[in-house]
């Protein structure tokens, strides 16, 4: 029997033909505060594939338009409905809405 501790894979049918998608075991919710001079932050949310908080923090700067000087923060893991639902890959970074 396969060991499911390894990933979480869910099987997506397109058009008569079968993919199986490998999600994230875990992964945070990381705002980021958008700094524009002489306004006030925007805070946007990213969820990232990732397990460690810190990883997760720095990954959000391969996403457009991040800069390094913008203010990062992951605030929660994510709960496996989570993760599922949005189809969150390893290592991917999207928007969280």
């Amino acid at each position: 029997m396969p060991d499911r501790s390894d990933k979480i894979s869910i099987l997506v049918e397109t058009a008569g033909m079968s993919l199986v998608r490998e999600i994230a075991e875990t992964g945070w919710l990381v705002e980021v505060a958008l700094r524009e001079p002489n306004q006030q932050s925007d805070s946007r949310y990213f969820a990232v594939g990732l397990g460690n908080a810190i990883a997760a923090e720095e990954a959000v700067l391969r996403y457009p338009g991040i800069l390094q000087t913008d203010k990062r923060s992951a605030r929660r893991s994510l709960t496996s409905t989570e993760l599922l639902k949005l189809g969150l890959r390893t290592e991917a970074v999207r928007p969280y809405r």
